[in-house]
């Protein structure tokens, strides 16, 4: 239902290097430009502006999924550089869209979606870390972007939203050559330490006034919310599968275990397509509760995956040298629920 076809030197890559991504930072870029053959940033973008012909959402969903089953580090780097896209193909006319687009597209230069303030402040959870103020030919900004992905470290474009004044925001893109751009080392992280995950200063950064993609985050964030938080879940939705599998393929003493793992398969694809269908059918703009609801179910139905495949491991996945996967995996279940918004800012 959700399985993209690879090319298999492709999927072989994610196979070799999962456990080195989920430990090591050095490999960030060469998944972006592994990625660029296989025209997966394009999925479900207009061929009128350089999107792959013929393809839907449904596709771009199902190509994340399956790059997850094999790492999530992966997936999280074409979940960022297909956020940035598709807030970019929100608005077709827009200059930016014009120039950057064509870039992202071919993965010359790296999405940086640096939203999640704008999720949380929406939310009422945190104020917005970033000010702009006004100029005669542009922008000032100033704050901080805390958690940043696909910041790669050279030549990314970070999209965040900035307060413009006491009752306005706006959603700003900026790229890493601007002056007053202060790009962090990579965060020390579990399962994504390859996906150049940074904090980002930005110190009287100026931009000409094109630099504000939308006058209002909120009205933006409306339109955008549903198919970036969607391709977010898609990740839990690679990991999960990813476990079932494990425990289908185990030895036959491990039967008593395939009927839960049917079970939660079933739950699984049953839940992404109704997210899916969600948004084809703009079902979302209207309905972000329900939309948070199914994120919360697919990180909690991806968590039980990942603990099925453990009990079926048994000791062997505590001995080091065996079941490095699985203990990758679980890893990774773990840290889906901490991706903004997480599964407590949710569930407040």
């Amino acid at each position: 239902m959700f399985e993209y076809s690879l090319d298999n030197k492709l999927k072989q890559w994610l196979i070799e290097h999962a456990e080195v991504m989920d430990q090591q930072s050095g490999y960030a870029q060469q998944v972006l430009q592994r990625m660029v053959p296989e025209s997966l940033f394009g999925l479900g973008v207009s061929e009128y502006l350089g999107g792959v012909s013929q393809s839907t959402f449904h596709d771009a969903f199902a190509a994340l999924v399956t790059v997850a089953k094999y790492s999530l580090n992966a997936a999280f780097i074409l979940w960022a550089q297909r956020g940035v896209i598709g807030l970019l193909a929100q608005q077709p006319e827009h200059p930016l869209t014009q120039t950057l687009l064509p870039l992202l597209l071919d993965g010359r230069v790296a999405g940086a979606p640096g939203l999640s303030n704008l999720i949380k402040f929406g939310g009422g959870l945190e104020p917005l870390q970033v000010s702009a103020q006004s100029f005669q030919t542009g922008w000032e900004l100033n704050g901080q972007l805390p958690w940043v992905s696909n910041a790669q470290q050279e030549n990314f474009i970070v999209a965040l939203a900035a307060k413009t004044d006491a009752e306005q925001a706006g959603v700003f893109l900026l790229p890493d050559k601007a002056d007053g751009v202060l790009r962090n080392e990579d965060l020390s992280l579990y399962s994504i330490q390859s996906s150049a995950t940074t904090a980002i200063n930005l110190r009287q950064v100026r931009v000409s006034a094109e630099h504000r993609f939308a006058d209002c985050a909120f009205s933006f964030m409306r339109l955008f919310r549903p198919g970036f938080l969607a391709q977010q879940c898609a990740m839990s939705v690679g990991v999960g599968l990813a476990c079932i599998e494990q425990v289908m393929h185990h030895s036959q003493q491990h039967q008593r275990f395939m009927q839960q793992a049917r079970d939660l398969q079933t739950q699984l694809l049953q839940t992404a397509q109704r997210l899916v269908d969600g948004v084809v059918q703009n079902k979302w703009f209207d309905s972000a509760q329900e939309l948070f609801e199914l994120r919360l179910h697919l990180a909690d139905l991806c968590m039980q995956c990942a603990m099925l495949e453990l009990k079926c491991a048994g000791g062997a996945a505590y001995v080091k040298g065996k079941r490095e996967a699985t203990r990758r995996r679980l890893r990774e279940a773990m840290l889906l629920p901490l991706i903004t918004p997480t599964v407590a800012q949710l569930s407040a």
